[in-house]
């Protein structure tokens, strides 16, 4: 794994937190390093900063993207705007990744990636982490009548199949829904157009919501 961002404390952190791993790190701090080691070794993860101090790291990504197409690349900022998502999906990222995290975090994203479990899958996901509006179309029995209005929902990822929603509400199986990206005619609407009717097919309760998965209607 590479990790490419010149915040010294997060390449120390990793070092020490990931040293029980399989894993050979390497870490640097601008984007003309990052090049130099894709060069000469071939990674199968990049973690990438956007705000280096010699380039931008969504513009790096493209190099990256170019020079060693099979590394998945996740980048990770604070700065979290629906654009920098947009132009980090759009240009090859695996994943975008809100700073700060933890090392269990990062060990998740570890067992997710390199074990390839998106190749095993059926059909492939893609992790994104965008804002949805979900309509109840089929409240549970014995709920609020205003539990059916829109909601603001995550969805986790998708798939051309279905999504993986987060939601500060319960639901059940069963229950339809009706998903809308909330910024009309942004690249979310690839993965999910407006108006995408979807059936819970499982829910694991979170807090006072849950995460739900969501299988899209035929």
């Amino acid at each position: 794994m590479l990790v490419v961002d010149d915040d010294q404390l997060i390449g120390w952190a990793l070092e020490k937190g990931l040293s029980g791993e399989n894993l050979q790190l390497s870490v640097v701090e601008n984007g003309q390093d990052a090049l130099r080691e894709i060069e000469r070794n071939r990674f199968n993860l990049v973690l990438l900063d956007i705000h280096l101090p010699d380039v931008n790291g969504l513009e790096l990504l493209g190099e990256i993207r170019r020079k060693s197409p099979e590394s998945r690349v996740i980048i990770t900022s604070a700065d979290i705007t629906e654009s920098n998502k947009e132009r980090a999906l759009s240009g090859g990222a695996h994943q975008f990744l809100e700073k700060p995290f933890t090392i269990s975090v990062i060990q998740g994203v570890l067992k997710s990636t390199l074990n390839d479990f998106s190749v095993k899958r059926r059909h492939p996901r893609y992790l994104c982490n965008f804002p949805l509006s979900v309509g109840i179309l089929i409240p549970c029995p014995g709920d609020d009548p205003d539990g059916a209005l829109p909601r603001r929902g995550t969805a986790v990822d998708v798939g051309t199949s279905g999504v993986r929603l987060s939601i500060d509400q319960t639901l059940a199986i069963g229950q339809e829904l009706c998903l809308s990206p909330e910024r009309e005619g942004g690249l979310f609407e690839k993965f999910i157009p407006p108006r995408t009717k979807a059936e819970v097919v499982w829910v694991a309760p979170d807090g006072d919501g849950c995460t739900a998965g969501l299988r899209f209607a035929c």
